[in-house]
């Protein structure tokens, strides 16, 4: 009865652990701006009873911890990263923060995973559950018995969009069918009272793997597919492996067959899955081939954030080269990601970073293999795959799996013994003290970062709660109101692009244009977004400053050629100065170029310069007559 209840108490210690992968179950009702936020501050408030919870479990087993490469090279990586973005990005970047805290988290997991044993077994558990509440989520947004959290999109389970949520489960599969074939291998003997956690955990990774199956196709992500299938395919080749299964001398004709088929099955999918979704497709690989010369502007790197305003500047000089054609010209659009975070993390890490991140990956991967962590090798793999054609290394809840499965496939207890003297002069007392003092001076350098963290976050949660409010006078078009409230918020929110766009504009409303500038220079240094720079023209016409203006205004029409407005707004402030000629070009750009989307607002437009075509023919008359 007692080990009953000191049992009890040790596993009450990962209800922490348990709530910060509930996490991803948060949705942003809160904040009208669906930016993820709820989800990010939530990771926020765990990590305190996370650090808390690791030096109790310490404390209680003072377990010592073996050690890898990795438990040096990611403090001195995320220490080095966050100073050089400190140095080129003239805004901090909550990015830095957050991969700070998830340093944290990772050595957290180590030390905890020693401590408290079959932690990672519940763990993971628990991410089955969280897949299986986000499929069973999907399929009822997919039927309609609940909102979806995009009004474009029907199934999105907790996230913004489709391709992140299918990210997600696909991750969650092949841990799924791992222990699908683990324990229906346990329990496919008679049954047995003490088999009983082995059926239920059976019956929840199998029942999640259906759901996942089943709603995985609806949400139309091939790179979700694309990694389920790889993450799947691995977690079943080391299970076979390490049971040894199969014989290779019995049965080696079969398996080359099988392999074959498998690797033509997989050529002609990517095929199918090119062709799925086309222009899609397309404009992925034209934000890879502009990116990739990214690098030579920035050897360092453009600081963590930093991609999406590089990548527009490049864009920019990539389509005004000539190089570009015209179907490249009508794809590009204004990208917060490069929708492959391992060319994103070059562009922002530099080289010598990103190598040292492909260092930590691979190594992990390397030990899980050794080690026979095949849940945690197939999850990493399946979320690295969904990586290399998505963004999920920015969003939290992928990060914070991520860490979790790297932690779960190097972390292994240290048992010291007692060497000879001849052998080594440090003796086993000294050894341990030494090992307790650096998980004692980790967990108290992480509480020191929480409480930093912690204490500098809040004022930006509080802002992002303002500016929901603040937000709805924008829609109504309170200006006066929105500058007035903003002022004290915005400068928490500095790189928020959509924050700093409504803000300026307000300003611009009012009538305050050097202001307005002032604050859309700084979101143009983290976004590509052109409709900043057709802003800041705005503010430059408004002022008479036209030579600025005109550089802006051709600064979005490079970025993005086929966008009406900026010609539209170029063709206006050219007629109401009488400027004809420029006027007719700019306006009859607007009828020659067909926007990506037709919609009532580019017919508007197009009626628009037609007559202005017309009153500059007439105008021109009465001058010659």
């Amino acid at each position: 009865m007692i080990n009953f209840r000191k049992k009890t108490v040790e596993y009450l210690y990962l209800l922490p652990f348990i709530a910060l992968f509930a996490g991803v179950l948060v949705v942003d009702n809160a904040f009208d701006l669906n930016l993820g936020v709820a989800k990010a501050y939530w990771f926020y408030i765990a990590m305190g009873p996370v650090i808390f919870a690791t030096a109790v479990l310490f404390i209680k087993n003072r377990r010592n911890l073996l050690y890898t490469p990795i438990d040096l090279w990611i403090p001195i990586f995320v220490f080095l990263t966050g100073a050089i973005s400190s140095m080129v990005l003239p805004t901090w970047q909550m990015k830095t923060l957050t991969f700070t805290l998830l340093a944290v988290l990772y050595f957290c997991l180590r030390i905890m995973i020693i401590q408290q044993q079959n932690s990672v077994a519940i763990l993971f558990i628990i991410i089955i559950a969280t897949g299986l509440i986000e499929a069973g989520w999907g399929l009822l947004q997919l039927y309609g018995k609940t909102k979806s959290q995009h009004n474009l999109f029907l199934t999105t389970g907790s996230f913004f969009n489709p391709g992140p949520y299918a990210g997600y489960l696909a991750v969650i599969a092949p841990i799924a069918l791992y222990y699908v074939l683990r324990d229906q291998r346990i329990i496919s003997n008679k049954f047995h009272p003490k088999k009983t956690v082995f059926y239920m955990r059976c019956a929840l990774a199998a029942v999640t793997l259906a759901c996942i199956v089943i709603v995985l196709p609806a949400t139309m992500s091939r790179a979700a597919w694309l990694a389920a299938g790889i993450g799947c395919s691995t977690v079943y080749i080391l299970y076979v492996l390490k049971n040894k299964t199969i014989q290779w001398k019995k049965h080696h004709k079969k398996i080359i067959l099988y392999t074959s088929l498998a690797f033509l099955f997989l050529g002609s999918s990517l095929s199918v899955l090119y062709n799925l979704k086309k222009d899609s497709a397309d404009g992925r690989l034209l934000i890879w081939k502009v990116a990739k010369d990214i690098p030579k502007d920035h050897p360092l790197g453009t600081g963590i954030g930093g991609f999406s305003s590089a990548y527009g500047e490049a864009q920019a000089s990539y389509l005004s080269s000539g190089k570009a054609t015209t179907a490249e010209k009508y794809l590009a659009g204004e990208p917060i990601y490069a929708f492959n975070d391992f060319l994103q993390l070059y562009i922002e890490f530099g080289p010598f970073f990103f190598f040292t991140a492909m260092a930590i990956i691979t190594h992990a991967l390397y030990i899980g293999v050794r080690r026979k962590k095949i849940a945690a090798v197939g999850g990493l793999l399946a979320l690295l795959t969904f990586a290399s054609t998505s963004y999920p290394f920015s969003l939290i809840p992928f990060l914070i799996i991520f860490t979790f499965l790297i932690s779960a496939c190097v972390s292994k207890q240290h048992i010291m013994v007692d060497w000879p003297a001849e052998k080594s002069p440090y003796t086993l007392a000294l050894r341990v003290r030494c090992n307790n003092i650096w998980i004692i001076t980790t967990l108290s350098i992480s509480a020191l970062i929480y409480t930093y963290a912690i204490a500098s976050r809040l004022p930006v949660y509080k802002a992002y709660k303002a500016w929901s409010n603040i937000n709805r006078l924008y829609q109504v078009g309170a200006y006066n109101k929105v500058v007035e409230a903003g002022e004290k918020i915005v400068r928490y929110l500095p790189t928020e692009t959509a924050v700093q766009f409504e803000y300026g504009r307000a300003l611009h409303k009012t009538q305050q244009y050097h202001e307005s500038n002032n604050i859309l220079h700084k979101a143009a240094s983290t976004s590509s977004d052109p409709m900043i720079h057709v802003m800041i023209a705005s503010n430059y016409v408004a002022l008479n400053l036209m030579q600025s203006a005109e550089h802006n205004f051709n600064n979005a029409i490079m970025r993005t050629p086929y966008r009406l407005y900026p010609h539209y707004l170029w063709a206006n402030a050219y007629f109401e100065r009488e400027q004809w000629d420029l006027a007719h070009e700019q306006a009859s750009e607007v009828l020659r170029k067909k926007p990506k989307i037709e919609s009532p607002a580019t017919q508007e437009m197009k009626e628009k310069m037609k007559t202005m075509i017309d009153t500059i023919k007439i105008k021109k008359a009465q001058k010659q007559s």
